[in-house]
Formats: C-alpha cells, sequence, structure tokens
C-alpha cells in the first residue's frame, strides 16, 4: 500500500500554499537468507508559490525531506563490486535528504522582442541516520555513522538562464551550477568531487505550427570537469557537444 496525498489553498489570485505526503517503497529481490528487506521511504514537501494571471512573473519556495526506513543497493559492475558479489542486495539502514528549493522567473518586453529569465536553487542535505558497516562500494568498505554523507548527491545546485524570442525565434542561454559531493560515505578513502559550472546555448525557428526546427550546444565553453571517481578511477564530465534536429507536434 503506496499512499499519497497533497492540499493546495489559494490565499489570493496570484498566491497559494501547498503541502504533500507521499509514501515510496521499492521491491528488491531476496538476500542470501532468501529475505526481502524492501526500500521504504516517506517525502514531506510544503511551499508557497507566486503567480500572475500573465504567468510572466512567478516566485516559488518550497521545503522538504525524504526519510529512508531502509536504503538499498545492489551490487552491479558500474558500481565496482567484485565479480562474486554481482546482483547481491545491499541494505544501508535509515537515510535522509533535508532541502529548500526556490525559484524565480520574469518576462520582459523590450520592443518586439520577449526576454524570459529564470533562476532557481536548491539546497540539500544527504545523509545516513544510522550506524552501519558497509559492504558495498557504492557507499565505501567499512563503518558508516550517523551523518555521513549520501554518495553522489550535491550539497547545492543553482542555475539561470536568459533567453529572447523575436517573432519565430528564440534562443536561451543558460548556466548550471553543481556544488561539492562525495564519493562515497565511508570516512577512510572518501574522496571529494569538486563542484563545476557549464553554459548550455539553445535555439529554435517556428518553422509552421507544431513544427521547430532547433539546434543546441551542451558545455559551449567545453570546460573540463570531474563527473565521478567510480567505478574505476576518474571520470570526465560532458564534452562540448551539438545537436540539431527538427520537432513537430501533432
Amino acid at each position: 500500500f503506496v499512499p499519497g496525498g497533497g492540499v493546495l489553498y489559494k490565499l489570493t489570485n496570484t498566491l497559494s500554499v501547498r503541502t504533500s505526503l507521499n509514501r515510496a517503497v521499492t521491491l528488491s529481490g531476496l538476500d542470501r537468507q532468501g529475505g526481502e528487506n524492501r526500500e521504504d521511504s516517506v517525502n514531506y514537501e510544503a511551499g508557497v508559490k507566486y503567480a500572475n494571471s500573465a504567468l510572466d512573473h512567478q516566485a516559488e519556495l518550497t521545503f522538504f525531506q525524504n526519510r529512508y526506513k531502509n536504503l538499498t543497493g545492489t551490487c552491479s559492475d558500474s558500481t565496482g563490486c567484485a565479480p562474486q558479489d554481482l546482483d547481491r542486495q545491499i541494505n544501508g539502514g535509515a537515510a535522509r535528504i533535508v532541502g529548500v528549493e526556490a525559484r524565480a522567473a520574469q518576462g520582459v518586453s523590450a520592443g518586439k522582442v520577449w526576454i524570459p529569465l529564470e533562476a532557481s536553487a536548491t539546497l540539500l542535505r544527504p545523509s545516513f541516520a544510522s550506524n552501519f558497516t558497509s559492504t558495498s562500494p557504492e557507499w565505501g568498505l567499512g563503518d558508516i555513522r550517523s551523518g555521513d554523507p549520501l554518495p553522489y548527491v550535491p550539497q547545492i545546485q543553482y542555475s539561470f538562464s536568459i533567453g529572447a524570442e523575436y517573432g519565430r525565434i528564440r534562443q536561451d542561454i543558460a548556466f548550471l551550477y553543481q556544488g561539492k559531493m562525495f564519493d562515497q560515505s565511508a570516512r577512510v578513502g572518501r574522496e571529494e568531487v569538486p563542484g563545476y559550472g557549464v553554459i548550455d546555448w539553445s535555439s529554435r525557428l517556428k518553422l509552421f505550427p507544431g513544427a521547430n526546427l532547433f539546434a543546441k550546444v551542451d558545455n559551449i565553453l567545453g570546460r573540463n570537469y570531474i563527473a565521478s571517481y567510480r567505478p574505476f578511477g576518474l571520470r570526465p564530465g560532458k564534452p562540448r557537444a551539438f545537436l540539431a534536429g527538427i520537432s513537430y507536434v501533432f
């Protein structure tokens, strides 16, 4: 039984508050003793949002918390597990992620040019909430204590984008930043993955109703950064990449 529910209350025509509570489970396979220990979590959210009738002024603030009763993992090649441990379920005990997310958007007219602006930021505090001894390379080998970080969950993320739309043409430039994170939870051998920022560009040309010609360049500055240390050494982030195509919605 996986229940969930939410309530939204409109204070005014432009301002609303909401809250929600949702449960989630992940059914895992049998462990070596033939028992099943599923991943069980509860998510709490509360927020406030402002949006005018034209939706060209928006602001939103959300507080959230995920509480895991039993965080599970599965040994695989991608996590660096030994061959004899492949496909084995691992139980990590209690964990929690507490965070706050803010978003604001504004549209500005400059003559015949429409300029959309958007900014967002997310602060996260991910950690284990119990003590246990880990046998999984995903969390690190050794003792893990309550308060140790969850691997590969950044502590901060933020973005800013600005666009320009004139007639049938729209251009957007976005700056994305991801803060530092850790490659494992166990303190012995833990490595910090540095934060990084990239700039992306995209463009769209409306050919006729429903059809668009689009192009985008990810990481236009060709920034070199570390994406992970797992499973077997440093892995680079996405290099400069170009994509173009035609889309049609019907």
